[in-house]
């Protein structure tokens, strides 16, 4: 693993470090390219789990100045992990400008679109809520905007079991990405949470073997991230543990930024 680009900091308010902290972590490793993509900024869904708006500017340029630094041995991109709007992409027209790439991470799903009316993506349990977050996933990555879809299979966090329903809403998103040719991201994070117990017995709730052997079925393009909120967790052993489970798998995998 020579490149990560879901990588966080501090700004998010649940993550430590900043741009230094975590280039300095990459270079250490033999890194050759880091992304970051820190939580986007949104008054609506932050829950002190956000940057604020005002902290968006001191992002960017932590990032842009620290970068300048290294980039004789480093190659530092900018990007945002932001949810999908039925907005026709306002919210996102105001980070744009500064940034290299956006990556998908759906936390939520609306009723009726209505952003308004959410349900976290962590707490789906009903087969018309998996389905909906399938819905939506296919719905943003057909507008383009998103090179890579963060934890794809997060719809199974509260939706445990891997039955039919789950599968279909696994064969759609797979459908979706290999139709748009967006990245699915393989999250090394997942393996950092406690298992669940499922008709699969005890695992982590993501990545989930049952969803990657239809990503498999689709020969979808895929990449490995560590989603670190702490520059240890860059490349740590959970991380290699995680690297060579991922390497097993028959995806068409993507690891540099010029291949998005």
């Amino acid at each position: 693993m020579k490149t990560n680009f879901h990588t966080h900091h501090e700004l998010c308010r649940h993550a430590g470090g900043n741009a230094e902290d975590y280039i300095k972590e990459a270079v250490k490793h033999g890194f050759t390219e880091i992304g970051f993509s820190d939580h986007a900024p949104n008054d609506t869904y932050d829950f002190g789990y956000r940057m604020r708006d005002e902290d968006f500017l001191q992002y960017v340029n932590d990032i842009n100045t620290t970068k300048r630094r290294y980039s004789d041995i480093l190659t530092t991109y900018i990007g945002l992990e932001i949810e999908h709007l039925y907005d026709n992409g306002e919210y996102h027209n105001q980070f744009k400008d500064h940034l290299d790439y956006f990556i998908l991470g759906q936390h939520f799903i609306f009723v009726d679109k209505d952003p308004k009316k959410r349900i976290s993506s962590f707490g789906l349990t009903s087969k018309e809520e998996i389905i909906e977050y399938g819905n939506i996933l296919c719905d943003a990555m057909k507008t383009k905007r998103y090179k890579i879809v963060a934890h794809p299979e997060l719809y199974l966090y509260g939706y445990l079991d891997f039955d039919a329903t789950a599968e279909q809403v696994a064969r759609q998103i797979c459908e979706c990405a290999n139709r748009t040719n967006t990245i699915l991201e393989y999250n090394g994070n997942g393996y950092r949470r406690d298992k669940i117990q499922t008709n699969e017995g005890m695992i982590h709730p993501y990545p989930r073997q049952s969803f990657w052997n239809i990503a498999e079925e689709y020969n979808v393009r895929s990449i490995l991230s560590s989603d670190c909120h702490s520059p240890k967790q860059l490349y740590d052993d959970t991380m290699k543990e995680v690297e060579e489970i991922y390497s097993k798998l028959s995806t068409r995998k993507v690891t540099y930024f010029e291949q998005f």
